[in-house]
C-alpha cells in the first residue's frame, strides 16, 4: 500500500476520531457537570474533538504503515483496523471517565435528594434554638482508606425543629450527587459538629429507600442497647416530588428542589425550586411553572407568585382566596420581577429592617410582606391592605438607581420617592417623585455640598425628611419640596466589612488634612503610637492602637481617608472602636472645615 493511501487512511481515521472524541466529550459534560457559562462546555467539546481528530490521524497513519508492511496489506484492512483502534481507545477513555465521574443516581429518570431527620439525645445536648450559626448537612463520598474525596452541603433546618416523644427532631435535606464510594453524612450548626454517620445506602438506591428508614444507628440483635446519642433516619425523594409542603389558609404550597446552593459558608441555603400551589386538594389552574412564592396574607389567604400560564407567559401574580374559589390577578407582567419586594414606607425602622433582611431564594417567603403596606414590584405598587395594584409614572430623562429602595411615600399615598440621576449622569444625583395616579413625575436635585451627601448608604426616609418636606399643591395633592432652613447633618464615616471579615472605616470627601487630624485624635484620645517613618504626604501611615497595627490611607485626588487593619490582624474590633470614637467627635462639628467641598 502506497504512502498516498496511508495518508487517506489517516485523514478518514481522523474524521472518525473527531466524532468519537466529540461524543465522549459530550458525555463528560454531563458526567462532570462542566459549566456552559461563557460557552465553557461548548469549547470543551470542540477542542476535545479537534484534539481527537489530530490523535486519530496519527493513529491511522501508524496503523496504515504497519499493515502496509505486514502479511495482508490493503486499503480496506488498514482503514478498518485504524477505525477499530480509534473506537477501542474512545471506548476505553469513556469507560474510565464514567468510572471516575460523580454521576448522580436516578429513579424513573429523576435526580434524587436525601431527606434526613436528626433526633437529639434524650438529655445532655443543647436545644436546637441555642445553637448558633446556619445548620448544615454534608454528604461526602469516601474512597479506600476512608478519605473524603468530594462532598456537597444541604440545609439542616433548625427553625423547623419539633418535639417528638420528648426529643428534638430537626429536618434537613441535600442532593445525592454521586453513586461512587462510601457515603458519609455529617451534621453541624455553624462551626459546631453535632454528629456523623456512615450512610447504609447503595450507590443507586433501591425503591424501598423512598420510605423512611429506621432510626439509626441501632444495636445489633442480642447486643446491649446503644448509649443515649444523636440518631437519624432518612429517605430518598425524587427531585420532582415536593420536599416541603406548607399551608397558608386554604392553599397548600409544595416545594420541589433541584439543588441547593450558598455563596458563603455563613449564609443560609438557597435552592433552585419549583412550587406547586394547591387549593382544595387540586392544583390551581393557570399556574403551570411557579419559580417563586411569598405569603402576603394568612386569612383570607393571599399569595404572590412568579408563574407561567398555559400560554407560556410569565408574570408576577396575586393569588387570592375569594369566597371558596381562587382569583388570580397579574401584578407585574413579564419575567424577572423579584418577589422579595421593597416596602414603600416613610418609617425609617421598617426601611432599615427590610434593607438588612436577606431572603434565600427557593423557599416560601413568609417575611417580606409580614407588615401590611405598600410594596414596589417592577413598575407596580401593591397595597397589601386592600390587595389593589397601582402603576407608577416615571420621568423619561431620569435613571433610577435600582439598588436604592423607595425612600418614602407622600402622606396622601399618591406618590413615592425614588433615587437616581438626572440625565443619566452620576454626578447629578436627584430624587424622582413618581405619582401613582397617572399624574406627572418630577425631580428634585440632591445638593452634595449642602446636604453633605457622599454615598447611597446614607439615604433613607429620615434623610429625605431632614432635607425635604411635603406641602399641599394647588390640586390638593402632596408635593415634595426642599426645606429652606435645614441644618447640615454631622459628617460620619462609613464602616464596611469585606471578604475575609476585614473591617474598613472610610471618611469622605476628605484628604490628608483630615488624616492628620485623625492621627492627632488617636494619639490624644486612644493613646496611639506612630510606628512608621513615612513622610506626611505618603499615601499610607501606620499607627499602633490598643497594641494593634492599623493603616491610615489618604488621597486628596480621590477624596477619602481610609482606616484599615494590618493584613495579619485577626481581631478587627480596633477599627470599629476607632470609628465609634471618631464619629462621636465628628458630631461636634470641630472637623467640618477639613472635609473637602
Amino acid at each position: 500500500m502506497s504512502w498516498i493511501l496511508s495518508i487517506v487512511v489517516a485523514l478518514l481515521t481522523g474524521i472518525a476520531a473527531l466524532f468519537v472524541a466529540g461524543v465522549v466529550a459530550s458525555l463528560c459534560v454531563d458526567w462532570y457537570r462542566i459549566s456552559s457559562f461563557e460557552g465553557g462546555s461548548g469549547y470543551f467539546v470542540v477542542f476535545t474533538a479537534l484534539g481527537g481528530a489530530i490523535a486519530g490521524g496519527f493513529v491511522g497513519l501508524v496503523v496504515a504503515r504497519l499493515i502496509a508492511n505486514g502479511a495482508h496489506p490493503g486499503f480496506l484492512n488498514a482503514l478498518g483496523a485504524s477505525i477499530g483502534a480509534v473506537l477501542l481507545i474512545g471506548g476505553l477513555i469513556a469507560a474510565v471517565a464514567r468510572l471516575l465521574a460523580d454521576v448522580p443516581p436516578t429513579i424513573d429518570g429523576q435526580r434524587l435528594l436525601l431527606e434526613v431527620e436528626l433526633r437529639w439525645p434524650a438529655s445532655g445536648a443543647p436545644e436546637p434554638a441555642a445553637l448558633k450559626g446556619v445548620g448544615a448537612l454534608t454528604l461526602g463520598s469516601s474512597t479506600i482508606g476512608h478519605t473524603r474525596r468530594v462532598s456537597r452541603d444541604g440545609p439542616l433546618w433548625m427553625e423547623r425543629a419539633s418535639r417528638v416523644d420528648g426529643r428534638w427532631v430537626v429536618p434537613g435535606a441535600l442532593e445525592i450527587f454521586t453513586n461512587r464510594g462510601t457515603r458519609v453524612l455529617d451534621m453541624q450548626a455553624g462551626d459546631k459538629r453535632l454528629a456523623g454517620f456512615v450512610l447504609p445506602m447503595k450507590g443507586t438506591p433501591d425503591r424501598h429507600r423512598l420510605e423512611w428508614s429506621e432510626w439509626l444507628p441501632k444495636a445489633r440483635p442480642g447486643a446491649a442497647p446503644l448509649p443515649d446519642q444523636f440518631t437519624y433516619r432518612f429517605r430518598v425523594v425524587k427531585a420532582e416530588s415536593p420536599l416541603r409542603v406548607d399551608s397558608v389558609g386554604v392553599f397548600s404550597i409544595g416545594t420541589a428542589v433541584a439543588y441547593f446552593y450558598r455563596s458563603h459558608p455563613a449564609e443560609e441555603f438557597g435552592a433552585s425550586s419549583t412550587f406547586r400551589i394547591g387549593f382544595g386538594g387540586k392544583p390551581v389552574p393557570g399556574l403551570q411553572d411557579v419559580r417563586a412564592a411569598a405569603v402576603v396574607r394568612e386569612s383570607p389567604a393571599a399569595l404572590l407568585v412568579e408563574a407561567t400560564d398555559d400560554g407560556g407567559e410569565t408574570s408576577c401574580r396575586l393569588v387570592l382566596e375569594d369566597g371558596g374559589s381562587v382569583r388570580i390577578e397579574i401584578v407585574a407582567p413579564g419575567a424577572g420581577t423579584a418577589l422579595d419586594a421593597a416596602p414603600v414606607t416613610s418609617d425609617e425602622t421598617l426601611f432599615r429592617d427590610a434593607k438588612a433582611r436577606t431572603t434565600p431564594r427557593g423557599w416560601l417567603d413568609r417575611g417580606t410582606y409580614r407588615v401590611p403596606g405598600l410594596f414596589l414590584l417592577g413598575d407596580a405598587v401593591l397595597d397589601t391592605r386592600s390587595m389593589t395594584v397601582r402603576r407608577l409614572t416615571a420621568a423619561s430623562e431620569f435613571s433610577i438607581h435600582t439598588g436604592v429602595p423607595p425612600l418614602g411615600v407622600s402622606p396622601d399615598e399618591r406618590s413615592i420617592i425614588r433615587y437616581g440621576y438626572a440625565e443619566s449622569q452620576t454626578e447629578k444625583p436627584a430624587l424622582l417623585v413618581a405619582p401613582l395616579d397617572g399624574g406627572e413625575a418630577y425631580t428634585l436635585p440632591v445638593d452634595r455640598a449642602r446636604m453633605r451627601f457622599v454615598a447611597e448608604e446614607e439615604l433613607g426616609p429620615d434623610w429625605v425628611q431632614h432635607h425635604f418636606e411635603w406641602v399641599k399643591g394647588e390640586s390638593g395633592a402632596d408635593r415634595l419640596t426642599e426645606r429652606r432652613d435645614f441644618s447640615p447633618l454631622p459628617y460620619r464615616g462609613r464602616m464596611t466589612v469585606e471578604s475575609g471579615d476585614a473591617h474598613y472605616y472610610k471618611l469622605a470627601p476628605a484628604g490628608t488634612a483630615l488624616r492628620t487630624a485623625l492621627e492627632a485624635f488617636l494619639v490624644s484620645e486612644m493613646k496611639a503610637e506612630r510606628v512608621d517613618t513615612e513622610s506626611p504626604a505618603a499615601y499610607t501611615h501606620t499607627m499602633k492602637v490598643d497594641g494593634r497595627l492599623v493603616q491610615l490611607s489618604a488621597s486628596d485626588d480621590s477624596g477619602y481617608v481610609m482606616v484599615s487593619p494590618d493584613y495579619a490582624m485577626t481581631d478587627q474590633t480596633v477599627v470599629d472602636r476607632i470609628a465609634e470614637r471618631f464619629d462621636a467627635s465628628l458630631a461636634s462639628g470641630k472637623y467640618d472645615s477639613l472635609f473637602l467641598k
